[in-house]
């Protein structure tokens, strides 16, 4: 008799997202801006609305230097409405006492401060980094700081060296501060992240990417900000790919930014891929042209909750759309971007779709995780539907299970007790459907659970116990030939660059995948079909 094992991914399929197995495994990272509860309304966010099932590590945003000492400088905390701002041990009036005891919500949640932020500006980094007695300074009273308050290490935001204020040595300063904080976290294991700018003049100008490569745990690109009311004509905020309206010559996408700092000697295991919960706004000069490369004049209005003309979070965003529908005109360039218009107000943004787009480019280019510029512009309060929309596209994205499967001569790796252990059920039970769920599924997915595969495979082919093995993945059954006894249960896996070439190079293969992927498209609805 023919058995069933449905292997289901709860990651993969389900709204809400499963916990990974291992911190170690992948990094979603997400800055929290400490004012975020002073807004008004639906947009207050604190301490407690913090998504620790989502983010595996949060930076709180920011404190401060003073340049003529070297000493910090910590923002008061706040609390509005019972939302807090909190930093610090033993203050604050939320249900989430300090920041610091989200930790005792998940003891692998990892917590940093972060140093700097774009209205800090290059003037206080400069004044320190360039004075070996301020810098030491800095490096003692950081330590002392994230030491004494528990947290597990520091994010520098210094946007940027050499530019914005700063000094023709900061490039060289910078490096000097990223090695001694380094020589100072190491002892005690704290980690050492920093921000960075993307284009290949901000490296130029700002970053020595093989030193900060060595020094540095995580690298975070600010792959967002794109484009926005600084330019001269309307532009997305972060278009992964060039927008439709570019010139040859226009590098200003996701793409071109990962590829400029791996090509300038970053590893791509410690890069993190920024996504903006946000859009950038313009007022269109007419409505004669509403796309992408439009000519505007000036910012966009500001929002109801965050009050900042030329940006709006998502929340935003979303919730005008569902309140105005007829109003709004939207066009998302599939897996890339989306651009709308209501009226004169134009907006450059992403949505879930185009988010979880990242997320698997991200996990396609090898990079350590993601980023979040930031929970609390994401649709936090649900206005729009599910809570966090863009937060868990992306981390479904850069988590989410790839199952491929295909003979080869090798032999695996083979989890032999696990495997034992599902036989001894089928045993039990030889007339019922064995349901395995996999709820925790590392990614690529032969790393874990399609080693399981290969040992039930021998089972098959040993001791005769099946007749033959179904496996239902996602939907589609898939027959998975008896391997045969002097194979020794060789059921593995090939590079997808081998498969690709066997079945370019066999007429017969190539004319059947031309056949199946045009059937695919016609029958699921879809409109082409894109081959990476």
């Amino acid at each position: 008799m023919t058995r069933l094992l449905f292997f289901g991914a709860l990651l993969c399929l389900s709204g809400s997202l499963a916990k990974p197995s291992s911190r170690s495994d992948s990094v979603v990272f997400c800055y929290y801006e400490e004012w975020s509860n002073e807004r008004p309304s639906v947009g207050r966010f604190g301490v407690s609305d913090l998504p620790t099932d989502l983010c595996t590590h949060i930076a709180y945003s920011f404190i401060t230097l003073d340049g003529p000492t070297g000493n910090l400088t910590i923002p008061e905390d706040t609390s509005y409405e019972g939302k807090s701002s909190v930093a610090s041990p033993n203050t604050g009036d939320s249900d989430v006492k300090n920041f610091n005891s989200l930790k005792q919500i998940d003891p692998d949640l990892k917590i940093l401060i972060s140093v700097g932020g774009w209205t800090e500006g290059s003037t206080n980094f400069s004044a320190v980094v360039n004075d070996d007695a301020l810098r030491a300074n800095f490096v003692k009273n950081l330590y002392e700081y994230i030491d004494t308050k528990g947290f597990d290490g520091c994010d520098v935001d210094w946007e940027y060296p050499t530019q914005r204020g700063g000094l023709e040595t900061d490039k060289e300063k910078f490096i000097s501060l990223m090695k001694e904080l380094k020589e100072a976290f190491t002892p005690k294991g704290y980690l050492l992240t920093a921000a960075v700018a993307v284009t290949q003049d901000d490296i130029d100008l700002s970053y020595d990417v093989v030193a900060l490569n060595k020094y540095l745990d995580y690298i975070n690109l600010m792959t967002y900000d794109l484009h926005g009311n600084w330019d001269t004509v309307t532009g997305a905020n972060a278009p992964l790919y060039p927008q439709l309206t570019d010139g040859p010559d226009v590098n200003m996408n996701v793409n071109n930014s990962v590829h400029v700092w791996v090509e300038n000697g970053a590893s791509p295991s410690k890069l993190l891929l920024g996504l903006g919960n946000y859009g950038n706004t313009f007022t269109l000069t007419s409505l004669n042209n509403t796309s992408t490369g439009a000519p505007f004049d000036g910012a966009g209005e500001a929002g109801p909750y965050t009050s900042e003309a030329g940006t709006l979070a998502y929340y935003e965003i979303c919730e005008d759309q569902k309140n105005n529908p007829s109003e709004w005109n939207i066009t998302e360039v599939k897996g890339s971007y989306v651009y709308a218009n209501k009226g004169l107000l134009w907006v450059g943004y992403d949505n879930a779709n185009t988010i979880y787009a990242k997320g698997r480019f991200a996990k396609q280019m090898g990079l350590a995780g993601i980023m979040y510029w930031s929970p609390d512009l994401d649709d936090f309060y649900g206005l729009c539907g599910d809570k966090f929309p863009l937060t868990i596209a992306g981390v479904k994205g850069f988590k989410g299970c790839m199952f491929t499967e295909f003979r080869t001569d090798g032999f695996h790796a083979i989890m032999r007790k696990r495997a034992a252990s599902l036989m001894r059920r089928v045993r039990a039970s030889p007339n019922s459907l064995l349901r395995v769920v996999a709820s925790r599924l590392d990614c690529p997915f032969q790393h874990h659970w399609m080693k399981l595969l290969v040992r039930l495979q021998q089972f098959k082919a040993n001791d005769n116990f099946f007749g033959g093995v179904n496996i239902l993945l996602f939907g589609d059954l898939m027959q998975l030939p008896p391997v045969p006894k002097s194979a020794g249960g060789a059921y593995c896996f090939k590079q997808p660059q081998m498969l690709e070439s066997e079945v370019v190079n066999d007429d017969a293969l190539r004319a059947n995948f031309v056949i199946n992927l045009y059937e695919y498209i016609n029958t699921k609805g879809f409109d082409g079909c894109d081959v990476d």
